[in-house]
């Protein structure tokens, strides 16, 4: 029984598909875990007490969109 090892450089397409699927894949991951971070920075700031949010300027409605807009910047 014979085995044939091919190089990458025989099959420049699957290189390029690899490549790309592993840049879907950290861009995927990053953006999971971004949505993390937003989620409990978020929930973190829902079990601040009315008069503490309203000390930092927030009101309860705004800690969601006010978290995605900071994630955002970054």
């Amino acid at each position: 029984m014979t085995h044939t090892v091919v190089s990458p450089a025989a099959h420049p397409e699957k290189v390029a598909l690899a490549g790309r699927l592993v840049v879907l894949a950290r861009m995927l991951w990053n953006k999971f875990q971004k949505e993390r971070r937003v989620r409990s920075t978020a929930s973190r700031l829902h079990r601040l007490n009315d008069r503490t949010l309203r000390d930092i300027g927030l009101e309860r409605d705004k800690i969601e969109p006010v978290v995605r807009s900071r994630y955002l910047e970054r």
